[in-house]
């Protein structure tokens, strides 16, 4: 497993992660120091819901929700260093307030496989319209979706682009539900969703699949296996 930026896709060492099975609650299950250039080796969690939280010091500033995959499969663990997600905030219009944060992640159809590289963008969808809820079911205000085409996000364009990546600018700490809409017939309808808790000033990384209510998905070779 590598610990990559987001955007730049440089390698990011000198971190520490914290590794919870599920949702992060309380102190994490384990904790993985990577090498230099990024790369870890995580604890014997195959084919189970995991969180990690990449951090720099104490201050966590990068969760990333993922299912492990079988051994032998490589893994990219996708975070965002603080001068992106300044980046990230300026591109949105938005002053950075303390406790805001990012929701980075991509929407990809029911066919795609969890275990696939970052980098293979298979089964993405585009046309797709991120909203953002909280806990009360109502839209956060404020908050600002950019849909990225290459590496540069763009607050403009209507829905995903050909990628399906999405960026969540000025999000406030808290439970957080990322809806992806997308045309069905000329209706509007939700094609998949990702309920997440958000963390003080930090940035979470998660998909949301078509078909799941929660972004858990397991890849095809962990079907068999109960998480």
């Amino acid at each position: 497993m590598a610990v990559v930026d987001h955007v730049s896709r440089g390698a990011v060492g000198l971190t520490t992660v914290d590794v919870w099975r599920g949702d992060p609650i309380d102190a994490p299950d384990s904790t993985v120091d990577p090498a230099e250039d990024g790369t870890l080796t995580v604890p014997t969690t195959v084919c189970t819901p995991t969180t990690f939280a990449v951090r720099h010091a104490t201050r966590p500033w990068a969760y990333s929700r993922t299912h492990l995959p079988p051994p032998g499969t490589s893994v990219v663990l996708p975070v965002t260093r603080e001068a992106t997600a300044d980046a990230l905030f300026a591109t949105a219009g938005l002053p950075q307030a303390v406790d805001d944060s990012l929701i980075v992640g991509s929407v990809f159809g029911c066919d795609r496989d969890p275990a696939q590289a970052e980098t293979d963008r298979a089964g993405a969808l585009k046309n797709v319209q991120i909203v953002v809820r909280d806990a009360a079911d109502a839209e956060i205000e404020g908050a600002v979706v950019l849909y990225d085409d290459t590496v540069a996000p763009d607050r403009l364009s209507p829905g995903t682009r050909a990628n399906g990546r999405f960026t969540v600018v000025g999000v406030p700490a808290g439970y957080a539900r990322v809806e992806a809409w997308a045309l069905v017939e000329g209706e509007p309808q939700i094609v998949g969703a990702t309920e997440l808790e958000v963390r003080y000033r930090s940035a979470v990384h998660a998909d949301v699949f078509a078909g799941s209510p929660d972004g858990w998905k397991l890849p095809a070779a962990c079907a068999p296996l109960t998480p």
